[in-house]
């Protein structure tokens, strides 16, 4: 039987140089949290798919019923697609995500692991480093490297791949000043 947790540990160990130690080791949290955007996509997204529903539908029974042509159907398609790609990137991708990235912070750099796929910012020179907590109970993200993004437009589509490139988002950890803390102690 596979342990996922030691699994999990060992990861970062064929990615670390001579004299490079981990100083913390995790996982996002499975925990999303509410986020002040969904206020709006939700309903959004509701009358969307609602309308996409009804109007397939419709054209079903125009079809069916009254022999209308099915080149309306042909219509629909992209409205399909918007809906699906949305739905993907704002709920389901995030949550794939959280759960298979897993995250080291070391003495000299930060590595993320996302199936197979391992990144690494050199924390020598120090790059920037941006850390938001996200709710009452203490979750948070760090980003390291990339630019700050002066806007927050970033929390409206979260951790989508490629997103902030040149950067890595430690996302929705627990403690996130602690992890704050080491990566800024680098040596």
């Amino acid at each position: 039987m596979r342990d996922d947790n030691y699994i999990e540990d060992l990861w970062y160990r064929n990615y670390l140089n001579p004299g490079e130690y981990v100083k913390w080791s995790g996982k996002s949290e499975m925990k999303a949290g509410f986020n002040p955007v969904y206020l709006f996509l939700v309903p959004f997204f509701t009358v969307w798919c609602g309308g996409v529903i009804f109007g397939t539908i419709s054209i079903f029974m125009q079809v069916i019923y009254e022999g209308e042509s099915p080149f309306f159907l042909i219509f629909m398609i992209p409205f399909w697609a918007g809906g699906i790609f949305f739905v993907y990137t704002l709920f389901i991708l995030p949550f794939k995500l959280r759960k298979y990235t897993i995250y080291a912070v070391t003495n000299k750099k930060v590595m993320q692991y996302y199936r197979g796929k391992i990144r690494f910012i050199n924390l020598e020179p120090l790059p920037l480093i941006q850390m938001s907590v996200i709710n009452k109970y203490g979750y948070g993200s760090i980003t390291v490297g990339g630019t700050y993004n002066a806007s927050d437009y970033s929390n409206f589509f979260p951790m989508l791949p490629g997103q902030n490139q040149g950067s890595i988002v430690i996302s929705n950890i627990k403690e996130p000043a602690k992890v704050y803390n080491l990566i800024l102690s680098y040596k």
